[in-house]
């Protein structure tokens, strides 16, 4: 392949990626914006969400308790309870560490990598 030829792809790669910086740009600002828009729902709603199950378990945790208070069995509930919690505990840590979020700016990085690859393709 002739050096002149090799000049002339690059500067198309020069000149397709100089275009789409401006693009990037105004997708990378669309992104912050839904990103803070879903943060701050989203925290919103895990917050009341987590809150209303933690009271909810926890009173039916004491009304378990109380219920057991005249029985020979409680100590063996309040154990029981305990290791609900303990349990519930583990199984949202790993459901949090195992779930599958797109997360922030999947559409500029999906959109970066296209380009990329198109790249690729006009320099072989």
């Amino acid at each position: 392949m002739a050096l002149p030829s090799k000049i002339r792809r690059w500067r198309n790669v020069a000149h397709f990626s100089a275009s789409r910086l401006s693009d990037y740009a105004s997708l990378t600002v669309v992104e912050f914006d839904l990103a803070r828009k879903h943060l701050v729902r989203d925290v919103i709603l895990y917050s009341l969400l987590g809150l209303s199950v933690m009271f909810g378990l926890a009173f039916v945790c004491v009304a378990v308790i109380v219920s057991a208070a005249r029985t020979p069995y409680l100590i063996e509930t309040a154990w029981a309870v305990a290791a609900f919690w303990a349990l519930t505990s583990i199984g949202t840590f790993v459901v949090m560490r195992l779930r599958n979020g797109s997360g922030a700016f999947s559409v500029l990085t999906e959109e970066l990598q296209r380009d990329i690859q198109t790249i690729r393709e006009s320099l072989q």
